[in-house]
């Protein structure tokens, strides 16, 4: 790893078909949906120093520099506890609040670039890594495992699909009412 850190692209998300299917008792909506990645990214970068978060680019304007960022917490998410002496920076391109995922997506590079830095490597995906995205936000799996499956959103969580198998073992993660914002 160079002194200089490391830095992913955090690409924009949409939506190719979204189906609200129904309404669940604790007011979340049951969503049917299939994503795919844009080349549209904001860029994700660690490096060495005091543990903040600095937010800058054309669409910065608004998103926050602390703990309520959603690239914090998929940083901290990552982190998994351990202590990492890294700052965390954030360059957007893609708008806030605009249905593209510039958030979530930027949550899933700060997760992977946390376990880059713990030396923990890049993950195959798991029940309890999509489990603690999910906490983060419901689209957040997707992103952070981008390129490695398809996947099929359904209320709060997702199922992971193999679409090369046929959707076969695929692992599914369905949180309770109060485990995503």
């Amino acid at each position: 790893m160079a002194d200089r850190g490391w830095a992913l692209a955090a690409p924009a998300k949409l939506n190719l078909r979204l189906s609200v299917t129904g309404r669940r008792s604790d007011g979340f909506h049951e969503l049917d949906t299939v994503l795919v990645l844009l080349e549209f990214a904001d860029a994700v970068t660690v490096s060495p120093g005091e543990a903040a978060i600095q937010v800058g680019g054309p669409e910065a304007g608004g998103v926050p520099e602390d703990e309520s960022n959603l690239a914090w917490r998929g940083w901290t998410a990552g982190l998994d506890g351990r202590a990492a002496a890294w700052s965390l920076a954030v360059d957007k391109r893609i708008p806030a609040a605009a249905g593209l995922g510039g958030g979530s997506s930027d949550a899933a590079a700060a997760w992977r670039l946390a376990r880059w830095v713990t030396d923990r490597g890049d993950p195959a995906p798991t029940g309890t890594d999509f489990a603690a995205l999910a906490r983060v936000g419901a689209d957040i799996p997707f992103l952070a495992f981008y390129g490695i499956c398809g996947f099929v959103f359904t209320a709060i969580g997702c199922a992971l699909y193999n679409w090369a198998a046929g959707m076969v073992g695929g692992i599914e993660v369905t949180l309770d009412s109060g485990a995503a914002n």
